[in-house]
C-alpha cells in the first residue's frame, strides 16, 4: 500500500515536472519578455542582511564601512535575474584581470559592480571590445565618496595609475553619500550601519537567531530546504509557469491588503537633483565627484561619467539630471547622457534593463556601441 502510495507521488511529480519543461519550451521566446516585464522572481533567501549578499563576500573596512572581500572564490549570488557567480580578485574587485597596467579603472554601485553574469557587465564587454584592461572594482550599495576611497586604496596597491576613469552615476548615489558610510558587516552579512553599539549588539543577536532557525528549518523542513537548493531556485527563478502562478497569487492577496499611510520624518533630507549646489545632501555628492574631478586633472587623466537613467524617468521624460549635467558641464567633465540617448533611439525602453531596474546585456551593448570613442 505505501509503496503503490510513493509510486503515485513520484508519477505525479514527474508528470508536473515534465508539463514545466514544455510549458517553458513552448513559451521561451514568446514569454521571456513577458517575463521580464510582469512577472516577479523568486529571490532565495532573503532573511538576512541587505540584498541578501552571500555571507562573507563584504568585509568590514575602517574607513568605507565595507568592501568586498578580497580573494573571494565563486560563490552563488541568488540575484533577481538568476543565479550568478561573483567572485573578487586581490584588490577586492569583482574582476578576473590580477596585473593592471595600461587599463581603464571603473567604479561605481551596483550597475558597475554586477547583477548579472560576468561576460555580460558592462566592464567585462567594454574590456573585450578595446582590447585593455578595465579594472572592474565597482561595488554595489556605494555612492561616489566610497568609490573614490577605494579607488585610493585600489591605488596603494597597484601604484599605476589607469589611463581613463569611468564611474557610473545612479540616482541612490544622492543618498548614498550623504549617509557614507552606511553599511558594515556583521556575522558576514552586509547590515545598515547601527546607531550606537546597543543597536549593533542586538542585531548581531538577531542575525545569530536567525542563523540557527535556517539551519534547524534546512534540515527539517523539506520545502524551505527545495526552496533554499541551488537546482529549485534556478527552476523557481526561471520558470515562466512558476512566475505565473506567484504573480497570480500575489495579486489575490493584494485586494484584500489595507495600505496604511506612514507620515515622512519633517527631519529626513530629501536627497533630489533640484538644488545641486544648495542642499547639504546633494553637496556631499558634489564634493565626492570634485574628489575625481581633481584628482583626473592633476594627474592628466581622462574622466568619464556615465549617468544611468531610472527606467520611470524615461517613461515619464523627466530628465532627473539636468543639474548635473550643467555641474558636469561647467567643470569640462564629458559623460554619457544616457536619458537623451534612450529615447532618441526610438527603442523599446524595457530592452535596456532586466527585471530588477540594472542596466541588461542589450543595454550594455548599446552603451558600448553609442559611446565607442568616448571609451577608447
Amino acid at each position: 500500500m505505501l509503496k503503490n502510495i510513493f509510486k503515485i507521488i513520484f508519477f505525479n511529480v514527474a508528470l508536473i515536472f515534465f508539463l514545466i519543461l514544455i510549458f517553458e519550451f513552448m513559451f521561451h521566446q514568446t514569454g521571456r519578455e513577458f517575463k521580464k516585464k510582469y512577472l516577479k522572481p523568486y529571490y532565495g533567501n532573503y532573511e538576512f542582511g541587505r540584498g541578501t549578499y552571500p555571507k562573507n563576500y563584504f568585509i568590514n573596512d575602517d574607513i568605507l564601512g565595507f568592501d568586498i572581500r578580497p580573494k573571494v572564490s565563486p560563490i552563488n549570488f541568488y540575484s533577481p535575474n538568476g543565479i550568478l557567480q561573483i567572485f573578487s580578485n586581490e584588490y577586492g574587485c569583482f574582476d578576473l584581470n590580477t596585473k593592471y597596467n595600461n587599463y581603464i579603472y571603473l567604479a561605481g554601485d551596483s550597475f558597475a559592480w554586477g547583477y548579472d553574469n560576468y561576460e555580460k557587465l558592462f566592464g567585462t564587454k567594454l574590456q573585450n571590445k578595446l582590447n585593455k584592461d578595465v579594472a572592474k572594482c565597482g561595488v554595489t550599495n556605494t555612492g561616489q565618496e566610497h568609490q573614490f576611497l577605494k579607488f585610493q586604496k585600489f591605488l596603494n596597491k597597484n601604484l599605476i595609475s589607469p589611463k581613463k576613469i569611468i564611474v557610473t552615476h545612479y540616482k541612490n548615489d544622492l543618498s548614498d553619500d550623504a549617509k557614507f558610510p552606511k553599511d558594515i558587516v556583521l556575522n558576514g552579512w552586509l547590515v545598515k550601519k547601527p546607531k550606537n553599539s546597543d543597536e549593533k549588539r542586538t542585531l548581531k543577536d538577531k542575525i545569530h537567531k536567525k542563523e540557527q532557525i535556517h539551519k534547524k528549518k534546512l534540515n527539517n523542513n523539506l520545502i524551505y530546504f527545495l526552496k533554499n537548493h541551488h537546482f529549485s531556485i534556478y527552476l523557481i527563478n526561471n520558470s515562466f509557469f512558476v512566475s505565473a502562478l506567484r504573480e497570480f497569487k500575489s495579486k489575490l492577496q493584494n485586494k484584500n491588503k489595507i495600505n496604511v499611510k506612514i507620515s515622512k520624518n519633517n527631519n529626513s533630507i530629501n536627497c533630489n537633483y533640484e538644488n545641486y549646489n544648495k542642499n547639504t545632501c546633494i553637496n556631499k555628492n558634489k564634493d565626492a565627484i570634485n574628489k575625481f574631478i581633481s584628482y583626473s586633472k592633476k594627474n592628466n587623466i581622462d574622466l568619464i561619467f556615465i549617468l544611468y537613467p531610472p527606467i520611470d524617468s524615461l517613461k515619464n521624460k523627466n530628465d532627473i539630471y539636468m543639474n548635473l549635467k550643467r555641474f558636469l558641464e561647467k567643470n569640462t567633465i564629458r559623460f554619457v547622457d544616457l536619458y537623451t540617448q534612450i529615447l532618441n533611439s526610438g527603442i523599446k525602453i524595457d530592452k535596456f534593463y532586466n527585471r530588477d531596474g540594472h542596466f541588461s546585456e542589450y543595454g550594455n551593448n548599446f552603451l558600448i556601441k553609442e559611446n565607442i570613442n568616448l571609451f577608447k
